[in-house]
């Protein structure tokens, strides 16, 4: 139990005075014991000037590039899902989600002997989906939209990997998908390729088939 006298913040406070991605990103530094995590009367929270004290070495560390990647990328694959397990904000059938579609990449990035995927791999990845969709090759019910929604998390994926400074966001700015059902470039009204909106994601929400 913390003292009387030292100010509380949620995790919420905590992510945005760090500048995270998510609260998930706070599970690394729960871990390391930079922050210690309260639970009083059924809340959380964490110490101000833990998280002041933390966010001034993160600013410092901050100019320092991302280390090479030092372990097999399966091993960042599960660490993303049980943050989202330890955070608890998410319904396990999310989670499954989540981990599906990860876990389809790391798949793919071992069948191509991918060790530290780029962001022409991530494009090629996303391609294969359209491809396997085509081919009738993914099970159940398959529509352009599952490929959207696999890239959002594939995003975010990484976007969790670079706050972290464990892999950059190599896929920060690949568009969800540029190809209709058939396969075929999507195209404007005058027939001209379409760019993909990275800022708009597909409204249907289908991932089960990851």
């Amino acid at each position: 139990m913390a003292p009387q006298s030292v100010r509380r913040i949620s995790a919420d406070e905590a992510v945005n005075i760090l500048g995270l991605a998510s609260p998930a990103g706070l599970v690394k530094y729960i871990e390391s014991g930079d922050l210690t995590l309260y639970k009083s009367d059924g809340a959380t929270g964490f110490s101000y000037d833990q998280v002041q004290t933390l966010n001034e070495r993160r600013q410092a560390e901050a100019a320092s590039p991302i280390p090479p990647l030092d372990r097999p990328f399966i091993d960042l694959v599960n660490d993303y899902i049980e943050a989202h397990r330890l955070q608890g904000k998410m319904e396990e059938s999310e989670i499954s989600d989540h981990d599906g579609a990860v876990r389809r990449l790391a798949n793919y990035l071992t069948e191509n002997e991918i060790t530290e995927p780029t962001r022409d791999d991530i494009v090629a990845y996303r391609d294969s989906l359209f491809d396997d969709l085509k081919a009738n090759r993914l099970p159940g019910f398959a529509t352009i939209n599952t490929v959207g929604d696999a890239m959002i998390i594939i995003r975010n994926f990484f976007g969790w990997a670079e706050a972290l400074k464990l892999y950059p966001n190599v896929a920060k700015d690949v568009g969800l998908y540029d190809r209709d059902v058939n396969g075929l470039p999507m195209k404007d009204a005058n027939g001209w390729p379409k760019k993909p909106d990275p800022e708009k994601p597909p409204k249907k929400q289908i991932l089960s088939l990851f």
